[in-house]
């Protein structure tokens, strides 16, 4: 109804226009039809300020009402735009007056034609008893070039004791007359920005609106005593003001003035200081009617928000910030005067706002101060453009006293989020922990079942086998390779753990295996599978082999499916070694970037995807994601609409075209804020628990007790079957002594498996076990890259912990003193923007990095999970089971 009412205002207002037009219509009906339709202007703005506020009252950020009504006051303005026309243009140049006033009992407008070349200083006023005022110091520097010769220049002044931009998500703290004067150049408005010497506005507070921001303070003292007071600033962004009222005729003295923050001042140690009264050539000073002049008092001091700078150390657990004043009437050499002075202190903070109509449509601060003028009943602003002005208090974020006290049942939203992401963290720990128990069967290095190693170790040679995370890339099948060298090639080795699941999608699988003869430099590789199970179908990422003498890496790179269903159905494939060249080609780098970034380097996706070889374990990942998604919830609560209160930028001017700007300055201001208070200890965390070192079992420094214990394992080592058997293959691509020839050589029992295991780890010959074995545990020591003991990942955990409560319980705090519909409309949004930044968002940002990286970089891809371990490696298991 508000809006189809602003509708027909501008239609009317522009068929008056047109009617009105070379003085078409007489001047007293013009009068009549303008005074009707202001009339119905100012109650729909009367009737959207009342909708808006009971909206608002229900704390409301967003609803189809506040749209409403955000609407019917634009067009409604728009109209009044047009009533500027009516008489500026069509009516003034013939007619007799050129000052005109429109005036009902909550609204006044004035209409005034001017010179734009006048350089005078022009005061502008509404009829009445209102005091409320715009002072310009130049009025053709408003006007500029902006103008073009010939056109009608005025002004509309608006004065309302109410607000018509209630919708605003921050007009409720607005406790002021709202006033404002437009620039007209003909049927356009000028825009007034810049400019150098300040636009004053004076408009009047609402009635009671000090009640909660002034402390009054009435006392008595003697001359020459120190009198100290306590004052509670409430607001940042607020400049504070302070009023002596006394008899300054009975006592002329100076008064000196003494401010401290949180400690009482004396005249050596305070903060700020003045003395009153202010001398008379410094008060502020403006034009009045009838020839008189506005001055500001001389017993005032105002210190303005820049000054005073309030930060969060100062604010205190009920968000207030104490100052202590001091003041003297006379000096020193009053003291042993028996004088006394009565007097009243007047302490209250003032700001000063403009609201954007055009696009944020919100109360802001930007280019206003707050003038030497304001009092307790007036405010004063000092602007460098002109729009609709009104004073606030800026908003406090969160009162925690307050949110304490609210009943939560009726506001259980924030509450039940967070709670629902414990309980869910709860439920994804168990599984968690069980994919981290697997994980050490995976991360071992397996000796293949019947395969006797050769103890020289330039034949050993530890085989990696990197299966892709394409789906369903793991097989069921029974894989099979060949290594060709430059003197000979391996036999054929089939890749076999009966203790463990090979080749599963994303699985990092290892194997030690040697050859008679050393194979030499190794040129290529052939690789196949038997199609086996249920799933045969394989999709090869890479397979890594190192010779474990002398520790050179050999690579060969797949990227393809190895299936009679995919690519180019074939289960077999040569792969050639890979050069540098072949390594750094783009394709290769893509995709080994962006798979170890999804599955390693990203947080969240690597708890599903993370390397089994990686110390940074799924429970410790998901109980940073727990960290990250209580500080990311707590930012996004603190910052909630934030974003909203500022000008958009500036658009970007490319070869004459406009390009909107993304982001604003204090919209990046908020993300690097955001940053700032998530980054730091979600990063600390992660670096503790990747880089800590693990709890060894301390070993024995009897050196009798290894010997036998070296001497023990080696006896287990060199056991030999009890009846010698002639070794044949049932399998026409294995080695003859590899099955024997009744049955495959098995190993049925984990004491067999954990000798195969440990004969790797002792990395030994029959003649050197003891020199072998340290050798090979310094290796595994530098592999692991633990650069902190064991005990900071304790650190680690406290901080999970501590963090993960804290930003839980202030956010559980931010929506209680939301309220229910704000708290509710949060929570919404949140949920929402986080699954679409994780599950859209974060893939593509994924992706784009690997392009980046494949495009600039030509660096391999370097693993930096430490090597491959043991499986298995307990001596007093083998020790107990070799009786």
């Amino acid at each position: 109804m508000q809006v189809f009412s602003s509708i027909s205002l501008e239609h009317s207002f522009l068929k008056l226009r047109d009617f009105s037009e070379n003085n078409g219509l007489p001047v007293g009906k013009v009068n009549i039809a303008t005074a009707f339709i202001f009339t119905d202007a100012v109650h729909v703005f009367k009737a959207s300020e009342v909708t808006a506020m009971l909206e608002q009252e229900g704390e409301v950020g967003f609803s189809a009402k506040l749209e409403t009504n955000k609407e019917a006051t634009t067009r409604t303005f728009q109209a009044l735009d047009v009533l500027d026309d009516i008489y500026l243009v069509n009516m003034m140049p013939g007619y007799d007056d050129d000052d005109l006033y429109a005036d009902i009992y909550t609204s006044k407008v004035r209409i005034k034609r001017e010179d734009p070349g006048d350089s005078s200083g022009k005061l502008y006023t509404v009829a009445g008893v209102s005091d409320s005022f715009v002072h310009v110091p130049s009025f053709s520097s408003l006007v500029g070039d902006d103008c073009p010769g010939g056109e009608t220049v005025g002004v509309q002044f608006l004065e309302s004791t109410f607000n018509p931009f209630e919708y605003s998500n921050n007009s409720r703290i607005i406790e002021s007359d709202v006033t404002g004067l437009t620039l007209k150049c003909g049927n356009s408005t000028i825009s007034v920005s810049g400019q150098s010497q300040p636009i004053d506005i004076l408009t009047r507070r609402e009635n009671k609106s000090m009640d909660r921001w002034i402390d009054i303070f009435s006392s008595t003292a003697r001359l020459g005593d120190i009198s100290i007071f306590l004052v509670n600033a409430k607001r940042n962004m607020s400049s504070l003001r302070f009023s002596l009222d006394f008899d300054s005729t009975l006592f002329p003295h100076d008064v000196t003035v003494w401010l401290r923050k949180h400690e009482p001042p004396t005249p050596d140690t305070h903060d700020w200081t003045t003395t009153l009264p202010v001398p008379d050539d410094e008060l502020f000073t403006v034009p009045w009617i009838n020839g008189t002049s506005l001055t500001s008092s001389a017993y005032q001091w105002l210190l303005p928000e820049d000054q005073i700078a309030i930060s969060d150390a100062d604010v205190d657990a009920n968000n207030n910030t104490d100052y202590f004043i001091g003041i003297r009437f006379g000096s020193e050499v009053h003291h042993t005067s028996d004088e006394i002075v009565n007097f009243t202190l007047y302490a209250f903070e003032t700001a000063c706002v403009y609201f954007e109509e055009n696009q944020t449509h919100l109360w802001q601060s930007e280019g206003c101060r707050v003038g030497p003028m304001s009092n307790i009943t007036h405010i004063h602003c000092q602007c460098d453009h002109l729009t609709k002005f009104a004073g606030f208090v800026p908003p406090n974020p969160l009162n925690i006293q307050e949110a304490l006290s609210v009943n939560i049942l009726e506001n259980p939203i924030g509450l039940i989020l967070v709670l629902t992401v414990f309980a869910s963290y709860l439920l994804g720990i168990i599984w968690a922990r069980k994919a981290d128990r697997k994980d050490l069967a995976k991360a071992g290095v397996g000796l293949l079942p019947g395969h006797k190693l050769n103890p020289r170790q330039d034949c050993q040679y530890v085989i990696t086998v990197y299966t892709g995370f394409r789906g369903n890339a793991g097989t069921t099948a029974e894989v099979t390779l060949v290594l060709y060298g430059s003197q000979c090639e391996s036999p054929p080795l089939t890749l076999r753990d009966d203790n463990r699941c090979l080749f599963e999608q994303g699985s990092v699988d290892s194997f030690l295996v040697s050859s008679e003869e050393p194979l030499g430099v190794l040129t290529h590789m052939r690789v196949w599978h038997n199609n086996a199970g249920f799933s045969p179908s394989w999709y090869l990422s890479q397979i890594v082999v190192t010779n474990t003498g002398t520790n050179v890496t050999t690579y060969f790179l797949s990227n393809r499916w190895l299936a009679v269903d995919e690519d180019d159905g074939r289960i077999e494939r040569l792969i050639p070694t890979a050069g540098e060249d072949e390594m750094t080609k783009f394709r290769n780098l893509f995709l080994a970037k962006s798979t170890r970034d999804v599955n390693d380097g990203h947080l969240w996706f690597s708890v599903a995807g993370r390397p089994a070889r990686s110390p940074f374990t799924r429970v410790q990942r998901l109980s940073c994601c727990l960290t990250l998604l209580y500080s990311t919830m707590l930012t996004n609560i603190m910052f909630f609409g934030r974003g909203d209160d500022f000008e958009p930028p500036e658009p970007l001017r490319v070869a004459g075209v406009e390009i909107d700007s993304p982001i604003s300055l204090p919209q990046l201001m908020i993300g690097i804020q955001s940053a700032v208070i998530i980054l730091p200890v979600n990063l600390i965390i992660v670096f503790l628990f990747r880089n800590s070192g693990t709890l060894k079992t301390k070993k024995s420094d009897d050196k009798k007790s290894n010997s036998e214990l070296g001497r023990r394992v080696l006896k287990l080592l060199h056991r030999r079957p009890r009846h010698k058997q002639n070794f044949i293959s049932n399998n026409p691509d294995t080695p003859s002594y590899w099955y024997s020839r009744d049955r495959p050589v098995t190993y049925d029992n984990e004491k067999d498996h954990k000798l195969r295991v440990l004969q790797f780890s002792l990395n030994i010959d029959i003649k050197d076990c003891h020199k072998k074995n340290d050798q090979y545990e310094d290796d595994v020591g530098r592999g692991q890259k633990s650069t902190l003991p064991w005990w900071f990942v304790l650190i680690g955990w406290l901080l999970v912990w501590s963090a993960s409560f804290v930003a839980a319980f202030f956010t559980v705090l931010y929506t209680l003193s939301f309220g229910k519909a704000k708290a509710e409309a949060w929570v919404f949004t949140f949920v929402t923007s986080f699954v679409t930044d994780l599950f859209l968002v974060q893939p593509v940002k994924l992706v784009l990095v690997a392009i980046i990286f494949a495009l600039l970089t030509k660096k391999p891809v370097e693993d930096e999970d430490p090597p491959p371990r043991t499986a298995a490696d307990d001596e007093d298991y083998l020790i107990s089971n070799e009786k």
